[in-house]
């Protein structure tokens, strides 16, 4: 007989409702980025000016805008996900928190403020180390959540 299968613990919950906030924050900027791409491209002028103010060409900066669209859907999927637990969960969430610090260290690289995003990965990946989340992995591994 398999053992009880425990509640999600508080830290996992905290880790839930960071990501929740993280989706939502990367949603909103992601939207009003892509009406800035869409106006853009039938602008020289402003296409102009949206190359000047990132420092890339236009088809590069819409290019990393996808890349952060797909990590984001990624994010989301883990989120939506997390509740099941195991080991494959854990290992997601890694990566989320794998793909965060390297998107604030390339951030800090190209001058731009990534403390907050940074410091809360960290609180993230202390949280989904804790020795209960480490439990919880454990008991539900196996289990349909």
């Amino acid at each position: 007989m398999n053992p009880p299968v425990l509640p999600m613990p508080g830290n996992l919950k905290a880790v839930r409702v960071v990501l929740a906030i993280r989706l939502v924050l990367a949603v909103i900027i992601y939207g009003v980025a892509t009406l800035g791409f869409v106006m853009a491209s039938g602008d020289p002028s402003l296409r102009a000016q949206t190359e000047a103010q990132t420092g890339m060409s236009y088809e590069t900066a819409l290019l990393l805008m996808v890349v952060g669209v797909v990590i984001v859907a990624f994010e989301g999927y883990v989120l939506v996900t997390m509740g099941r637990g195991g080991a494959r969960t854990q290992t997601l969430l890694r990566a989320v928190v794998v793909l965060a610090f390297v998107s604030a260290v390339l951030n800090l690289l190209m001058g731009e403020n990534a403390v907050l995003g940074f410091v809360l990965m960290v609180a993230v990946a202390i949280l989904i180390e804790s020795q209960s989340a480490k439990e919880w992995f454990r008991t539900t591994e196996g289990s349909v959540g």
